[in-house]
């Protein structure tokens, strides 16, 4: 009966932790992608309109490959 709580406290504690770690993760994964993507030919002019929105932190133009 001991061996079964320990196990279950030992299962318990280590959901915790990984809860715990893919919380960290996902926050540091955030960082290098942002909150918002727009894509398309024509966002010269966009981006000036965004930079002037007050809720708007930055505004990051990125190129990619296909």
């Amino acid at each position: 009966m001991a061996g079964m709580g320990v196990g279950c406290f030992a299962l318990v504690i280590s959901l915790a932790v990984l809860n715990g770690f893919e919380g960290q993760v996902r926050e540091k994964l955030r960082g290098f992608d942002g909150d918002l993507r727009l894509t398309g030919t024509e966002l010269d002019a966009t981006i000036p309109l965004l930079e002037n929105q007050p809720e708007i932190q930055s505004v990051m133009p990125f190129k990619t490959r296909q």
